[in-house]
């Protein structure tokens, strides 16, 4: 909420200082372009990994909420994300990616399962059946908002 604030409070500085609109929407075009470039790069990371991992048979613990430190307030249980916890090999380990909170039943209802495992360093990098689909939808996903995005910045620098 923050950033939006700020990202408001810029732009209705530059109007305010008399930049042109087609000057503030071409910034606004190039920040999108950027942050969904980011967001593409880190799915490309993510779909390496997944190439790179290896099947481990898995069972599911538990799905915890992540606990943050120093937050006190009643608001801060709304925000905290979710996490599946998996054994395997006999060790606890978390998933790499966020629990969802909607149907929690019936994505994590099997307990024996099987989760892919990328090593980074010496960090273990857990997979399970969610995280790919978050994957493999975010890539694709992002690819086309970054195509989209660069193009339309594209059309507008070259015939604006």
């Amino acid at each position: 909420m923050v950033i939006l604030i700020g990202a408001a409070a810029f732009f209705g500085m530059l109007f305010l200082l008399g930049v042109e609109i087609m000057t503030i929407l071409t910034i606004f075009q190039i920040i999108l372009a950027a942050l969904t470039g980011l967001c593409l790069l880190f799915f490309i990371f993510c779909a390496v990994m997944l190439l790179l991992s290896k099947k481990h048979p898995a069972k599911l613990i538990e799905i915890v909420k992540d606990k943050k430190k120093d937050d006190d307030e009643p608001q801060a249980d709304k925000m905290l994300s979710t996490f599946a916890f998996y054994e395997v090999d006999g060790e606890r380990v978390r998933n790499w990616f966020p629990a969802e909170r909607l149907m929690s039943r019936k994505i994590y209802e099997s307990k024996e399962c099987f989760v892919r495992i990328a090593k980074l360093g010496s960090k273990r990098l857990v997979f399970d059946r969610h995280s790919v689909v978050i994957v493999i939808t975010g890539t694709i996903l992002m690819g086309l908002c970054t195509a989209g995005f660069s193009v339309f910045l594209l059309a507008g620098l070259v015939f604006g």
